[in-house]
């Protein structure tokens, strides 16, 4: 276990050797206001994303917003829409316009940001930047893909402002069937994977936690939680998944786009743990990757299964990098999905 530890972190150092060029943006207010108490960015790519979903998700959170706006929970929002890559061609173009003058008419500000090149990292980074020049206390951002809860954002910003958590999340629920999506099925879904840390979904107190990201690191929640580890002193204290929030997403990917999802967190990961310090990376490689492996009893059921196979994964990823410093050929680029090109 320890040698594969130490192997990911080395490995990972010495082929990594990414350089990213300049990401440049534009930034249009559709509805401006003077501060912000909560700034949500919502990215989209083209044209590999969803954009039907994307309208989707931007619609229910501007609901949302506006709910707790006329409740009183937050005095005033904004809400980001990230457009990243090819975002000129006329069809998009008309959507974005369709969608901007709908959320005009709400009571939630509305920035458009449109960045030349597609990195999501990049687009964070200009977000917060947006989310402080309005002064914002909480900044948060959502897969645009995703289906939300209705009390999702009622539940995250309350439990902030309650229960005093820094960074929340909600809980993931697996959508196998596109018609379950369709017929509002989902919400009867019981929760179907587990996560350790606030992933797809986040909401963070911009003064509290460390939010220097970097594009580098590839991974945007996984590098918020485990930059902001030990808030108190204590592992994950002020991170919280909120068992009453839930996000529905969609799992119809063939074997090939699973194999690549499964390749990139595994990078991405590897990635963290050699970033951070060895006593933080540890916590992340035995408490979050990979914890009924190191469970004392240990508990032999599916989570054990799937974790050891998982393990054999991260193995075979690990033998890719030693490959690569064998044959001195560095990793410059990690393929996002099937439709994004090859690595470099």
């Amino acid at each position: 276990m320890s040698f594969l530890f130490n192997q990911m972190r080395k490995l990972i150092g010495k082929t990594w050797q990414a350089d990213f060029s300049r990401f440049d943006a534009q930034v249009e207010f559709i509805r401006e206001g003077d501060t912000a108490q909560l700034s949500f960015l919502l990215p989209l790519v083209l044209p590999n994303d969803n954009i039907a979903a994307f309208y989707r998700c931007v619609c229910q959170v501007c609901e949302q917003l506006n709910s707790q706006l006329e409740s009183g929970l937050i005095s005033s929002a904004q809400l980001i829409l990230g457009i990243q890559g090819n975002w000129q061609q006329s069809v998009y173009q008309q959507i974005i316009a369709d969608l901007c003058a709908k959320l005009a008419k709400s009571n939630v500000h509305v920035a458009l940001i449109k960045q030349n090149k597609a990195n999501k990292i990049a687009m964070i980074k200009r977000a917060i930047k947006c989310a402080k020049e309005k002064q914002s206390e909480l900044f948060g951002w959502c897969d645009g893909d995703l289906l939300l809860s209705d009390n999702i954002m009622e539940t995250l910003i309350g439990s902030i402002y309650v229960r005093h958590n820094c960074i929340v999340g909600p809980v993931h629920v697996q959508v196998k069937n596109p018609q379950d999506f369709i017929e509002q099925r989902y919400l009867k879904l019981p929760r179907t994977k587990p996560n350790k840390y606030p992933q797809g979904c986040v909401l963070f107190k911009l003064n509290a936690v460390e939010h220097d990201f970097d594009e580098r690191d590839i991974s945007d929640d996984g590098y918020l939680t485990f930059a902001n580890l030990c808030l108190d002193g204590q592992p994950m204290n002020g991170i919280q998944v909120i068992e009453a929030a839930k996000i529905y997403y969609l799992t119809d990917l063939n074997l090939k786009q699973k194999l690549i999802r499964f390749r990139r967190i595994s990078l991405s990961h590897m990635i963290l743990l050699h970033k951070f310090d060895k006593t933080k990376a540890k916590y992340i490689y035995h408490n979050i990757m990979f914890a009924p492996l190191f469970a004392r009893p240990l508990k032999f059921n599916r989570q054990l299964v799937v974790k050891s196979l998982l393990y054999f994964g991260y193995l075979l990823v690990t033998f890719e990098l030693l490959l690569r410093v064998l044959i001195d050929k560095p990793l410059k680029r990690i393929v996002w999905s099937a439709s994004s090109g090859g690595d470099e």
